[in-house]
């Protein structure tokens, strides 16, 4: 029996049909599901370049200071923003997971999917993590790598992975 299982989704329709995996695997009343959506860091976030103070500011000889203040608040919001998005596509999930009487709680982090997903993992102490692979082969595989794939070689605890192959593609 599992305690804790960790679900990695990313929105897509492969990701979230490792829930009929989840529930088979999954012990109702006992089982605690953590569904995690990762989502871009603030940095990869294209916000434009604050503009500079007046020169009235600045010292002789020296640049003009920038004002980050906007692009920070900027930042804030739009990490607020994505973090609700986030939830709300976790919702659907966390409902269908619910009215079979498991418990589930939903985890929304920032920054590198592999990274997060293994921090988790960690930090969560669970037993099981089910997650999609999206199914690239051939050079797609070799350019890009898999979330997958860096997850299983980087946890060392058992990771039921389900494969493409196994669901409608969409693409």
């Amino acid at each position: 029996m599992f305690t804790r299982i960790l679900v990695p989704i990313d929105g897509s329709p492969q990701s979230i049909a490792v829930l009929p995996y989840v529930e088979r695997l999954a012990t109702p009343g006992f089982t605690e599901i953590i569904l995690l959506q990762v989502a871009d860091e603030p940095e990869q976030w294209l916000i434009p370049e604050p503009a500079p103070l007046p020169d009235r500011f600045a010292p002789r000889g020296s640049p003009p200071p920038v004002d980050y203040t906007d692009r920070y608040l900027r930042i804030e919001e739009a990490m607020a923003e994505a973090s609700i998005q986030a939830r709300a596509s976790l919702h659907a999930a966390e409902a269908q997971l619910s009215s079979r009487g498991l418990l589930v709680r939903t985890v929304v982090r920032f920054g590198s999917p592999v990274q997060e997903i293994v921090a988790c993992a960690r930090q969560e102490q669970v037993a099981l993590v089910i997650m999609s692979a999206h199914g690239w082969s051939g050079f797609s595989q070799i350019l890009f790598g898999s979330v997958a794939d860096q997850v299983v070689k980087t946890l060392q605890l058992p990771v039921l992975i389900v494969r493409l192959t196994e669901v409608e593609d969409t693409r």
